[in-house]
């Protein structure tokens, strides 16, 4: 059902301050589609009431984010590329890549542009931007979503990323420490009830997160200059895989969240009722007839819902990957591109998901009405509504 990764698979810094700001070598990557520019920004926050379950040392849950704030183009002062990949943490994503295909160093050589200065006036107000957290799959990483949360952000949202310290691949800290992924070998996802424990620190991260976001102090450190916390009772969550499974758990879990998408993730844990609107996206060949943890979500989902499936993609094209190659940032041979993204054009699947993935946003965090979801779309063909 290709639902899963393989297994390889204190305070806030402007990434200008901790990263060139030219990047001479790297394939920059086309700016978002969206009427925003979009701020760029790395923070960190510990949880002082919780022992890490997963810290060999037994230490407080530490964490990692990104967030992508958007902001009038016009009061955008300052634009810069930022690694893709910062260098510290591009060994340990190699080790993923290298099995998938991907050659090794490569997604080094990626940047992203960015804004990295405003006039402050477009940062204050965050309460006003909705937000949306996107989360990576199973022993993962952030940064394989950088390009989906930028474009997300460009279209009007504040869009939140982040790692899962020792399970993510790598996460690295504003101190430039690393901590590695355990990789331990009883996360075994073939075997039932191995990675709901992992599910369950992951909605506890999130949620704690989220409570925080509330503060001006923690808002500040996401969008440096913020005078107000988010509006963090009116949310929308996507992931990828693992993080799709995480994204639907939420759902049934915390009323904040109001809408969310499972890209192409098998659902873990206990599965029970779901009032908020939510997506099941799945790639080729994956749906609710083949996978029996869709099927008895799509029965505990009693709001608005809709199954829907992309023709020729992999599993793994849902993440970044496909959108690289597409723009020429990777230059994968089509034999690999094809077993590991699939056969369609990656920035046309890039734009399809990024599509509707926004249509949903503009339902549930904005009250725009869509019809993209009803049926099949003459604009994109390569959708089945199922």
């Amino acid at each position: 059902m290709g639902a899963i990764l393989p297994k390889l698979l204190q305070s806030s810094l402007l990434v200008a301050s901790i990263w060139p700001s030219v990047i001479s070598t790297a394939h920059v990557l086309p700016s978002p589609s969206g009427p925003y520019a979009v701020l760029y920004n790395t923070f960190n926050i510990t949880d002082e009431s919780r022992v890490d379950p997963l810290d060999p040392k037994n230490g407080m849950r530490k964490l990692m984010l990104s967030s992508f704030y958007p902001v009038q183009r016009s009061m955008c002062e300052q634009t810069c590329t930022v690694p893709y990949v910062s260098q510290n943490v591009e060994p340990f994503v190699d080790q993923i890549g290298g099995g998938i295909g991907i050659p090794s160093g490569a997604l080094g050589q990626i940047a992203l542009e960015v804004c990295c200065k405003t006039n402050g006036e477009e940062n204050r107000n965050a309460s006003s931007v909705p937000l949306v957290f996107l989360l990576h799959g199973f022993a993962g990483t952030r940064l394989l979503h950088n390009a989906l949360a930028e474009e997300l952000a460009s279209g009007g949202f504040a869009v939140v990323t982040m790692d899962h310290t020792f399970e993510s691949v790598a996460v690295e800290f504003p101190d430039g420490s690393v901590v590695p992924g355990l990789n331990d070998p009883s996360w075994d996802p073939t075997i039932p009830g191995r990675l709901e424990p992992l599910q369950d620190i992951r909605v506890d991260d999130v949620r704690f997160v989220l409570s925080q976001l509330r503060s001006r102090e923690v808002a500040a450190r996401a969008v440096p200059g913020a005078l107000c916390g988010f509006n963090t009772e009116h949310v929308a969550v996507l992931g990828h895989s693992f993080g799709g499974s995480t994204s639907i758990k939420l759902l049934m879990t915390d009323s904040r969240f109001v809408g969310g998408l499972n890209l192409d993730g098998l659902q873990f844990g206990n599965i029970t009722d779901v009032q908020q609107p939510a997506v099941l996206f799945a790639s080729m060949g994956h749906n609710s007839t083949n996978d029996p943890t869709w099927a008895e979500t799509l029965q505990h989902l009693k709001g608005w819902k809709v199954e829907i499936g992309l023709n020729n993609i992999t599993h793994f094209g849902f993440t970044d990957v496909s959108y690289l190659n597409g723009t020429g940032a990777l230059a994968l041979s089509k034999e690999v591109a094809d077993g590991l993204i699939g056969t369609l054009n990656g920035k046309r699947s890039f734009k399809i998901v990024a599509t509707y993935v926004t249509e949903f946003l503009d339902l549930v965090l904005k009250g725009r009405n869509t019809t993209l979801f009803d049926g099949p779309s003459q604009k994109f063909p390569e959708v089945v509504v199922l």
